[in-house]
């Protein structure tokens, strides 16, 4: 019976999985070996924040759970101490919390990532981790709209100005005459 609930705890591990890397828009793999647990909570309460989880993953589950999505094409860097970093809509944020620590803790690495169907090398992921945030992007894209259209309400603002004294000037010396 013991075995029978082991198996089914398993299926059940690589469903929620599969589940998490079909709707991930990002997944990223690290090898953790010489962190202590305390050094990995930190990581996984960091990623929570922004939106980001942190897994410890048994390999031969990982690469069941990733076939038919897009981390099937990471299958070949399962092995050794796996922990998968799945971002669900922001990807620059985790990426840039895994790159701080990467730098901060020495024996922690990030291995290989996918953002989007395309695979991403380590140095691939640090150019995604010095984009601008989301956040920051929409607000330059709004920046940029309302700026002209600032412009066009300055301009019209002082073409109006210009026509109200016009028709003052007008009418005063219509008035005097």
């Amino acid at each position: 019976m013991e075995a029978k609930s082991k198996k089914q705890e398993k299926i059940k591990v690589v469903q929620e999985l599969h589940e998490k890397f079909d709707k991930a828009g990002a997944i990223i793999l690290t090898d953790y070996k010489g962190l202590t647990v305390a050094q990995l909570t930190e990581i996984r309460n960091r990623l929570r924040k922004c939106g980001a989880e942190y897994k410890v993953v048994k390999n031969t589950l990982a690469k069941r759970a990733s076939e038919g999505t897009d981390a099937h094409k990471l299958e070949g860097y399962f092995s050794g101490t796996t922990g998968v970093v799945i971002s669900y809509d922001d990807v620059v944020t985790p990426a840039k919390v895994l790159l701080e620590y990467a730098v901060k803790l020495e024996p922690f690495k990030i291995r290989v990532g996918i953002l989007e169907g395309i695979v991403l090398e380590p140095a691939r992921i640090k150019e995604v981790a010095n984009m601008p945030s989301r956040e920051a992007l929409i607000g330059r894209a709004l920046g940029g709209i309302q700026s002209p259209l600032y412009g066009l309400a300055g301009t019209l603002q002082g073409v109006l100005s210009k026509l109200v004294y016009v028709l003052n000037a007008v009418g005063k010396s219509q008035s005097s005459n």
